[in-house]
Order: structure tokens, then sequence, then C-alpha cells
């Protein structure tokens, strides 16, 4: 599964759990039975579904197929009107001020997916905006700029002005935050459990129509208020499968029709299948993602700068994408190479045994002998066993179970790799009580995302994002300079220098960036319009098989 680590959204993926989005247009057949019944499976079924306040990859996509914004991402991956009548707002130049106008005559839906009788208007923007701000649950894209706003003007039904403190050249993202129905939520509290979640209604090309908990299981309906492009699928089901190898089997078994991630391993078998004439595509959509793992400076051992870039430098990154995921390539930074903030001239670690050694020496640590393997000491005690928290995607278990046998081996660190039972356990150990040493993550960098909430100290407390409870002031001076920038080059520059000091610190174990693939069914889905950002961002266009 993936998750969505903590409460501003930043997209931090585990896979473990597997969900199926099912048209509904015939009955059920139910698993491994062939059907012309289109199929998309998902992440796990989420318990909320608003992109802002969800908290797995499985809610924010499923949730922008009911919510969207004043403005999103076309297929070009460039900012276009969705519910904005301007097609693009933004000049050249940063501005201190906005003024955005809505389409006309759009409607909020009601709960079949018809359009009801109550407009979408600039109140229910400023709601969003106001509710967001307000609920402590701030969403992704907002939670940056939330202090920078300065005020929410609604100027008439169909006119929204902006005043910002200053003129920010990022500050245009806020508007891809999702709007809010004002006349159902304003006597309510915006939080996850809002039961409004669990049948929500928005201004996507969908309507979530029903919310199945005990067979586990969504229903979404087109919308017919939707203000962009009608889409020609009319109704889903989203299914909740537990394993990902069950889902593939049952995607070769033509009872699932759509996968938005599968495997490197898979997608190859399936483009080799292709050759022979299968029903098959798999295509590559997203070049954004990294891996890595995060090491939990609450661990003294792991406090220290030393034993990070020596852990660093015992990760064998060449054998285990060679093993593993063939088309990945190595990063020295929590940034997606394909982003302009990565910093090209820092060469990743390379895998380095001595250079470990020595840095343990440096620190004051030696290896010594414990029941015929390497143990490493600190101050004459062995150092206890650490656990790394992996998931129960095969070829990353794989990756972790190589990890604690080459630290046991060439530095003497006992690295117990636990696998957790579902994303619940991941979640709440990793992110909520924060029991871990090491935890293997996968993050979405393809929009541009703060790195603030993951390391800057402010995020260290409660259920900040900043999990590993890393803290360097030098770092938090470089996030103050980056929030106050003043334009895209001076940004571009301190992001660079952020680049450098985590490369130099590692607080994670920077690995690699890899490639989303999707496979679907050609019989069933002949037209499938893969956008790189976001994998349902042309749904609308997406067409069933006869």
């Amino acid at each position: 599964m993936r998750i969505i680590a903590g409460k501003n959204a930043v997209r931090l993926i585990v896979m473990t759990t597997l969900i199926v989005l099912v048209l509904l247009r015939f009955p059920d057949h139910g698993l491994s039975q062939q059907s012309s019944i289109p199929t998309f499976h998902e992440l796990l079924l989420p318990p909320c579904t608003y992109p802002g306040l969800a908290e797995s990859i499985a809610g924010i996509r499923v949730g922008e197929l009911v919510f969207r914004g004043l403005y999103g991402y076309d297929r070009q991956n460039r900012l276009a009107g969705v519910l904005a009548a301007d097609p693009a707002i933004f000049p050249e130049e940063p501005q201190a001020s906005y003024t955005i106008r809505l389409k006309p005559g759009m409607y909020w839906p009601a709960n079949d997916g018809s359009a009801s009788n109550v407009p979408v208007t600039a109140a229910d923007v400023k709601f969003t905006f106001d509710a967001l701000s307000g609920s402590g649950n701030v969403p992704f894209g907002l939670d940056r700029f939330e202090q920078k706003i300065k005020r929410i003007n609604v100027i008439d039904d169909r006119t929204i002005e902006f005043t910002f403190a200053s003129a920010d050249p990022f500050v245009r993202r806020i508007f891809r935050t999702p709007i809010l129905p004002a006349h159902l939520l304003r006597q309510s509290q915006l939080t996850r459990n809002n039961p409004f979640f669990e049948r929500p209604v928005g201004t996507g090309p969908f309507t979530l129509t029903q919310y199945d908990k005990l067979e586990r299981r969504l229903e979404l309906r087109r919308n017919g208020a939707y203000a962009g492009n009608q889409p020609q699928l009319h109704e889903l089901r989203i299914q909740e499968i537990t394993y990902p190898e069950t889902a593939f089997n049952e995607l070769t078994l033509e009872s699932i029709h759509f996968m938005p991630e599968v495997p490197p391993n898979q997608a190859a078998y399936l483009r080799n299948q292709i050759v022979t004439g299968s029903p098959f595509s798999a295509r590559s959509y997203n070049t954004a993602k990294i891996d890595f793992i995060a090491l939990n400076t609450k661990n003294p051992h792991l406090r220290k700068t030393q034993v990070r870039q020596a852990i660093s430098h015992v990760a064998n990154r060449v054998r285990w994408n060679q093993s593993t995921f063939t088309d990945a390539v190595p990063i020295s930074g929590p940034i997606a190479p394909t982003s302009p903030y990565y910093n090209k001239s820092i060469r990743p670690r390379g895998f380095d045994p001595n250079a470990a050694r020595d840095l343990l020496a440096a620190a004051g640590y030696t290896i010594g002998e414990q029941g015929g393997s390497r143990q490493l000491m600190y101050q004459g005690k062995p150092v206890e066993k650490m656990y790394l928290i992996d998931n129960r995607e095969f070829s990353i278990h794989s990756v972790c179970l190589d990890f604690s046998e080459t630290l046991l081996r060439e530095i003497g660190l006992r690295v117990e790799v636990v696998s957790g039972r579902d994303q619940g356990e991941y979640e709440s150990r990793v992110l909520g009580r924060r029991d871990f040493d090491m935890a293997y993550m996968t993050m979405d960098m393809q929009d541009y995302t703060d790195l603030a909430p993951l390391f800057d100290s402010r995020y260290c407390a409660g259920n900040g994002l900043n999990f590993i409870q890393y803290t360097s002031p030098r770092l938090d001076d470089l996030f103050e300079q980056h929030r106050t920038a003043s334009s895209v080059e001076q940004a571009h520059q301190i992001y660079f220098k952020i680049h450098e000091h985590l490369a130099e610190e590692c607080p994670y174990v920077y690995l690699w960036s890899r490639t989303n693939f999707a496979a679907w069914n050609t019989r069933v889905l002949p037209t499938v319009d893969l956008w790189s950002g976001n994998v349902y961002g042309g749904i609308e266009y997406w067409r069933r098989g006869n």
C-alpha cells in the first residue's frame, strides 16, 4: 500500500494493499472470473476521500475523482482552469493579489450523480480555505502558504480575490486545493472522521454513491454536474484486495482490467507477453517516485551524523537495483532527479564498507565479535539490535533483508526486518507511535514538495511529519530563507543548499528514483490516457471496449 504520511499529506508511499475499481454496468461476477466490466485496481480502501486530508495514496486518487480545485494540471503538466473560467491567470512575475472568475452554470451534484439546484459559488471557495486553515488538518499545497494569505474577498458569486502578504513565486499552487460545499459542511467540524467523507459531494468527474464498509467497497457514478468533459465511463466500483500478487493474478485472469501500479518485474513480464499478442499493455507514467530508508534520530546512535553516514555507505544500491528494479536511478537526496530543485552536482554515496568503518571509528565505535559474527560496540557495550520496518511488497522485503545482512557482515550492526500486517499497523507504528529505528518508504515527488515538514524541527512535535525527529538549526534557517525567497531562481539556489545539507547529514538513506508502471487490458479499455502526475487526471477521456 501507499501511505500519505501525516496531516499535511506529503506523499509517503508504502505498497502492501490493493483496491479494485469496477465499472458497474453488469452484475458483479466476483474475482477470478473473466468479465467485460472494466475493473480497476487501486490502493487501500480510504477512510477519507478528500485529497488534502487523505492518509493513503488511494484516498488521494479516489478523492481526485470526486473533488477538483480552481486549477489543476493538464496532460502537459501545466496549470489549467478546472472550476476557474480563466485558462491561466498567472503572469511570469509573481503577484501579491489574484482575482479568479468561476465558470458559469456550475452546480453541486446530488448523491446519485445528477446535478442539484445548488450552484458552486465564490462563497464555497472562501469557505474551503477558511475551514481548512482553521481545521488543524491543512492539506498539501496549502500548508506552506496559509499564513501568507492576508485575506480572501468574495466580490460576487463568480468572482473571488486572494491577497497575500507578499508576492510568492509558488503561492499559485494553492489554487489546486479541492473545493468543498459550504452548504453541507458549514455546521460541522472539518476532520478526516467527518461522515461527509463517506458520502462526499464534490466538483470532480465522479460522485461517490455508496460506501459499504462490510464489503470494503466504494461505488461511484459519473457526475452530471462536472464542469469539465463528461467521462465516457459511467459508473465505478472500488473493491479492496489485500495482496499485490493477488491483484496481478486477477489482471492476468482478466477479472481486473487496470492496475495503476504494477511492480517493474511484472510490467516487464507483461511487455514481453505483448509481443506474443496478449491483450495487455503496460506503460510508465511517473518518473518522480523516490525510495529511501528513514533513520529515526530518537535512537541515540542514529542521532549521530557519522553513524548515519556509515549506514548509508553500506547500502548496496547497485546490486539491489540490478536484481529488483533495473530502471531505478540512484539519488543523493530526498528530491526526484526530474525536479529543478535536484542538485545534480551532488553524487549519491557509493557502497564503501571501509569508509563506513572509518566513520564509525571516528565516532568512537569499535567492531567486536559475538556469536560467531561481528558486533558493533560503543563505549565497551554492544549496540542494541535495531528494527527496520518494511512493507509486504516482495521486492522491497528482499532489499531490506539484504541490507540487514550487509549491515551485520560489514559493520556488525544487528538489524531485524519487521513487516507490518497492514497499512494501519505500519502507519500507527511509524507515523503515529514512531516505534521504529529504520523504515523503508517511498515518496511521490511528481509535484514540487516542500521538504520543510519532513526535516524542519518545528514539525517534530505531535503528529508533525518530521517523524524521525531530525533537528538542525542550519537546515531550519535554510527553510526560512526559502519561505521568504523573492524569485524562483533564488528559491532554486536555496534548495540546492538544502539538498547539499541533507546529502551530508543523511537523515535518510537515499536509494533511488523509480518509475510507476500501469497495466491494462486493451480489449476492455482500448483508450487509457495516462497523465504524468495523476494517473486519473485524464479519466474523462478513457474509453471502454464493446
